[in-house]
């Protein structure tokens, strides 16, 4: 994604976002004070560490009520693991939806193929009464600032992919923590300010609140293909993130993001969960 977007050196990133270890937050007063009223982000190392240490593949299973099934979404080779949200890019995509249960998730088994990329994006159903056990490891994790955010939390998505994959380049509407459990994520992280250079969406209604929160970009194109179709993108500048398992990202509302998801290479698959919030 480096080559297509404006990315700011690595010593800028660190300037414009700050970075603090593990639990170096012991207020959450001076959290909401200083990054959520401010809309500024803040990487997090290891803030989840015994949490992400605790989901293994077998805790997973013994963990999960037995049977359960999920909408998984399957995107063709074609796709290279970038996943639309909008229905007509995804039809566009070939992307499909199909249930299947959570275990063959965890050793890809729910793949068509080698080839075709796999995705849960747990929406559709609420985290902390399907996952009772894995919501009780983040109300109870070591992290003070967790703990205390996870009792305003609106709600908390599970995303869980055997594949590298590619998100949409959009924004959220409310505060959240990106939580890495498994895996490592590539994130470049644009202001509300560059929305303009972003092709944004449009609504397709006034009462359209989800359209808008997506980019039409296509991150899937040559840098030169890219460079003549989205010549304002160039004005845009990026900050790169890279988060690795335990590692906690503070994302304000309305910052732009696009997400690159590797699985990890032993266990072959990628786990984040979403904690969504409003300040208290």
């Amino acid at each position: 994604m480096d080559s297509l977007f404006n990315v700011r050196s690595e010593q800028t990133g660190k300037e414009l976002i700050q970075t603090q270890k593990a639990f170096s937050i012991t207020d959450h007063r001076i959290f909401l004070k200083e990054h959520v009223q401010h809309s500024k982000p803040l990487v997090l190392e290891s803030e989840c560490t015994d949490v992400a240490s605790k989901w293994t593949n077998e805790y997973l299973t013994q963990t999960t009520q037995d049977g359960l099934e999920v909408d998984i979404d399957i995107a063709p080779p074609s796709t290279s693991g970038f996943f639309a949200d909008t229905r007509e890019d995804r039809a566009r995509l070939a992307i499909e939806e199909k249930v299947v249960p959570f275990v063959t998730l965890l050793d890809g088994s729910c793949k068509p193929s080698p080839d075709h990329y796999i995705y849960l994006q747990q929406q559709s159903w609420p985290f902390d009464i399907v996952f009772p056990n894995l919501s009780k490891d983040l109300k109870t994790c070591s992290s003070y600032l967790l703990r205390e955010m996870s009792n305003c939390s609106l709600a908390k998505i599970l995303w869980l992919g055997c594949s590298p994959t590619r998100s949409q380049l959009h924004f959220d509407r409310k505060d959240n923590f990106i939580c890495q459990m498994c895996g490592k994520k590539e994130i470049l992280l644009f202001a509300p300010e560059d929305t303009g250079f972003l092709y944004q969406k449009e609504a397709c209604n006034e009462d359209d609140l989800f359209n808008n929160r997506f980019s039409s970009i296509n991150p899937n194109m040559s840098p030169k293909s890219f460079r003549e179709k989205y010549p304002h993108a160039s004005k845009a500048s990026a900050t790169r993130i890279i988060l690795n398992p335990g590692d906690v990202l503070f994302v304000p509302k309305l910052w732009w993001h696009l997400v690159s998801s590797t699985p990890d290479h032993t266990r072959s698959i990628n786990i984040m969960v979403n904690m969504f919030f409003e300040a208290i």
